[in-house]
């Protein structure tokens, strides 16, 4: 699940590098499970992201799906120079009736 941020939050979530310089890293952590993410700066520059495992899965799991719809999406496009079939049109070529799809017992070779 993404993590939703106000501007406050977004706020909280910086920390200076000098943070982690001094032995802070152990409470960082603590505070990257409680919420998902910090973002570390260093002289006032975002230098680095430290993500929850979920939330990184979660960030990885986004982007396939996105690059999935953009193949997809080309694909239809292209239409690979072969017509597309209609459900229809594919179940009979199959030899499949809604039937046999709804019920779970179509064979299908």
């Amino acid at each position: 699940m993404p993590i939703a941020i106000s501007a406050a939050e977004l706020m909280e979530s910086i920390v200076p590098i000098t943070k982690l310089n001094q032995g802070g890293a152990g409470r960082i952590i603590d505070e990257v499970r409680k919420d998902g993410c910090r973002i570390i700066v260093k002289n006032n520059v975002p230098v680095a992201v430290i993500l929850s495992p979920e939330e990184y899965k979660y960030m990885e799991e986004e982007i396939e799906d996105y690059r999935l719809l953009l193949e997809a999406q080309r694909r239809l496009k292209d239409g690979g120079g072969k017509k597309n079939l209609s459900e229809a049109e594919l179940l009979k070529k199959l030899g499949v009736s809604p039937a046999e799809i709804d019920s779970g017992s179509a064979d299908i070779d």
